[in-house]
């Protein structure tokens, strides 16, 4: 579904005039905005899915950058578009890009622990509560969204606590900076899926060219 509404967009930018100034609705950088949210959504579902089909974790966090890099693309947009009523719009792309770039470190770190790399592990749980807390301090006007940043950022501690504890009293790993610790490369599943040529008339009619003034139907 998010990836057709993605192509409607897509579709929308190809009919539209760049140059019509008729409704800052149909601008370009706003249907580029919409495009890319729509986008991010359906990464998210992938991710969503693989979750619930108990994919590995090294999956999981490929899903979960390609997530991150795709709402921090739809953030940019948005921000671009220079849409009036876009600031909530645009906090909720930023958080979700937080989120999902805590969640890609934080998959990641239980294959440290799967592998013995205790002190990544910690390194990589660090950075994940770093941006879960970066996440939770937004000021998001969905309630629902925040609670869920909230909770994400208590199991996140919980979890960096007793991987410190068990590294320090344990294992005694070096635990690497932010910086040096290997990029994650993203999987991205979610493509604008472009409606056929079909839809599209030659040459596309002007958009809304059926609807009547309000005058004639008070007449």
């Amino acid at each position: 579904m998010f990836q057709n509404a993605a192509g409607c967009f897509e579709n929308m930018k190809q009919l539209v005039d760049p140059l019509s100034t008729a409704s800052s609705d149909f601008s370009p950088r706003l249907l580029d905005a919409l495009r890319d949210t729509m986008a991010a959504q359906a990464q998210e579902m992938f991710y969503e899915k693989a979750v619930k089909d108990n994919l590995k974790d090294a999956t999981l966090a490929r899903l979960a950058r390609g997530a991150e890099e795709l709402y921090s693309k739809a953030a940019t947009a948005a921000e671009a578009a220079g849409y009036p009523r876009a600031t909530d719009w645009v906090l909720v792309l930023n958080a979700k890009a937080l989120f999902f770039r805590a969640t890609t470190e934080f998959r990641r770190s239980n294959v440290c622990l799967q592998e013995g790399s205790f002190g990544e592990q910690v390194g990589r749980l660090e950075a994940a509560a770093k941006d879960a807390a970066a996440a939770a301090t937004l000021r998001l006007s969905s309630g629902k969204l925040a609670a869920s940043l909230k909770s994400f950022q208590t199991d996140v501690a919980a979890r960096l606590t007793s991987a410190q504890r068990d590294n320090d009293v344990a294992y005694v790993q070096l635990v690497p900076a932010r910086d040096a610790l290997a990029p994650i490369a993203p999987a991205i599943m979610a493509k604008a899926a472009l409606q056929p040529d079909a839809w599209m008339d030659s040459p596309p009619r002007p958009l809304f060219a059926g609807l009547m003034p309000l005058t004639l139907h008070s007449a």
